[in-house]
């Protein structure tokens, strides 16, 4: 019998706004009036910034000064992204090295828009000298003026000073009076200038996690602070964030953009909130991390990192351990652990934690619907651990910049789940854009003593001839997955399913439909009666990091067609594990109601 070839299908190419004006009408529909508003708002601001900044450019608040009982911080410093040497300096900025010795190039052409970012947030200020401090400090502020043209693209984005100037405000606590009196007075007079215009360009356009940071800054700045710009500040980030946590914070505890990644920043954020805020915000605040910390812990896998799920990174955000002990510190809550069978329905998380696994599987809507910019197209996707070893995994993102390797990050074949005709489940084009969107319908989860049963299905493919569904059925346990797929409908589509390897997993082929896994010592036995090829692939644990992997492509008869597959830890089972999984295999299957986000 002859070798299957790897695959190499084609995919669908996502197109610019201009060339894909149905899926910008998609996604606009879906927009909320007030983020369009918003939208052109500052799309005018910044025309008037760039031709008339004297109209749009107020002036700095004057009668406002440092309190006597600025907040000191919540977390550690962090010294991850800096490398010293006897005469150097330099940051690992989106996964690249940028020197931080002399002057400053604080818009290099060669970078991408998230290195320009994180070379503005000056994060890397916590792991600096105080000399190094306020030299870099006073080079951003000559370097930088607000009324220079195209200053709100990096420089002065919103979201930019809003971390920006949380770590000068915490800087200046940490360091006291081993700054010079001159450099704190110019450090404080910039702080002021931005955060005035922060409060005058909140992004309302966008919301979800970037508006969060948003009020937090504003929040920190009131409590920094004194003035009637303070208590100005107070008010706006008090109201704002109220409103925010009752649309942000889903029932299960989740944040609704429906990253781990993001979840943990969001909820690192809220807990810096809670260490400035006033009693009522306080109280709300408190409530809403309670949930989102046991959402926090059960999406952290046993190697303490979360799971890759939409955007983000293994160390895009503070660890949970970190984020965890700093909330119970701020609230003296006590330390929540981690459940062994969860559903975070709302958000559309289910998992098995045992001794020896973990497993998450995605069973939601990708995305809000008004804001779907860190969603992928991963609907029924999973994450397996053994023994606290990473065996399949999640493609992760190496960057945001428009182009193949952001397309491909997005995109369903990069996932844990099926293909039609190498079509994605939705309609991904530009960087952060979603036109169509499946409707997601959860139909069933139990749990068992042993694991959990898993059903739901998805109409992504719906716009294909013969109006395809798409429905997966996985069974899990403590060592092993099965996994049924069907296809209803649909009209002779190519048909495949994937499943991404840890790049330390080796790859053994027993046959055209057995292949065995292993990593150090451990082993895990994948089936399925149909073919299995075996090709290469990237895994990208964070930003700027491509790792070369393997993926199995599982090659299924075309729609319609129902198919199986199984991943078992190779070992002796016992009677009772042998007799409750054939019992959850004979399981009827249900259907329930849609998932919306």
């Amino acid at each position: 019998m002859a070798r299957p070839r790897d695959s190499q299908e084609p995919r669908e190419r996502p197109a610019g706004a201009l060339g894909n004006l149905p899926a910008l009408a998609r996604q606009l529909v879906r927009t909320r009036p007030q983020q369009l508003v918003e939208r052109v708002r500052k799309v005018v601001r910044n025309v008037l910034h760039d031709t008339l900044p004297t109209l749009v450019l107020g002036a700095s608040p004057k009668a406002i000064v440092v309190s006597a009982h600025a907040p000191r911080p919540v977390f550690s410093r962090r010294d991850g992204p800096v490398r010293t040497g006897s005469e150097d300096l330099s940051a690992c900025l989106g996964g690249v090295e940028h020197g931080l010795c002399g002057a400053i190039d604080w818009t290099p052409a060669d970078s991408t828009a998230l290195e320009r970012f994180q070379l503005h947030y000056m994060e890397y200020l916590e792991a600096v000298d105080d000399p190094n401090f306020a030299r870099l400090c006073l080079d951003w502020i000559e370097s930088n003026p607000r009324n220079a043209r195209g200053a709100w693209r990096t420089a002065w984005a919103s979201y930019v000073i809003s971390i920006r100037t949380v770590v000068w405000m915490q800087e200046l606590v940490r360091r006291g009076d081993s700054l010079a009196p001159r450099v704190r007075e110019q450090v404080v007079a910039s702080i002021v200038e931005q955060l005035a215009h922060l409060e005058q360009n909140l992004e309302l356009d966008l919301g979800g996690n970037h508006l969060i940071k948003n009020y937090k800054a504003l929040l920190w700045g009131a409590s920094f602070f004194e003035g009637p710009a303070a208590r100005r500040w107070l008010v706006t980030a008090a109201r704002g964030l109220a409103a925010e946590l009752k649309e942000q914070v889903l029932e299960d505890g989740l944040h609704f953009e429906r990253s781990p990644s993001y979840h943990a920043q969001v909820f690192a954020d809220l807990v810096e909130c809670a260490h400035v805020a006033p009693r009522a915000l306080r109280a709300e605040l408190e409530v809403a991390l309670d949930s989102m910390a046991q959402a926090l812990v059960d999406l952290t896998h046993p190697d303490g990192t979360p799971c890759l799920f939409n955007d983000g990174g293994l160390n895009a955000a503070y660890s949970t351990d970190e984020c965890i002990a700093a909330w119970c510190k701020v609230t003296s809550a006590p330390r929540k652990l981690p459940r062994t069978v969860f559903a975070l329905s709302s958000g559309g998380y289910f998992g098995l934690r045992t001794p020896g696994s973990y497993v998450v599987a995605d069973c939601g809507a990708i995305a809000p619907e008004h804001l779907p910019a860190h969603g992928h197209g991963d609907v029924f996707s999973f994450e397996w651990s053994v023994e606290g070893e990473r065996f399949v995994v999640d493609a992760g993102v190496c960057e945001y910049e428009p182009g193949e390797l952001r397309d491909e990050a997005r995109s369903t074949r990069a996932h844990n789940t099926l293909t039609l005709d190498h079509h994605d489940q939705a309609e991904f084009w530009s960087s952060f854009r979603v036109g169509r969107r499946p409707r997601v319908t959860l139909e069933r989860f139990e749990s068992h003593a042993l694991g959990f049963v898993l059903q739901g299905s998805h109409d992504g493919y719906a716009h294909l001839r013969g109006s395809p569904i798409h429905r997966r059925r996985l069974i899990a346990s403590g060592d092993s997955l099965a996994i049924q797929d069907d296809v209803e409908g649909g009209a002779g589509q190519v048909v495949r399913s994937r499943l991404l390897l840890h790049p330390q997993v080796r790859v053994e082929r027993d046959d055209f439909h057995r292949v065995i896994l292993r990593r150090d010592d451990l082993e895990v036995l994948v089936e399925s009666r149909d073919t299995i090829e075996i090709v290469s692939a990237f895994w990208s644990p964070d930003f700027g990091e491509r790792q070369p992997t393997r993926q199995l492509v599982l090659c299924h008869p075309p729609a319609p067609c129902s198919t199986r597959v199984t991943l078992a830890r190779v070992r002796t089972w016992t009677r009772e594990e042998a007799d409750l999984e054939a019992l959850l295999a004979a399981l009827p299957q249900t259907h329930g109601a849609e998932v919306r986000p």
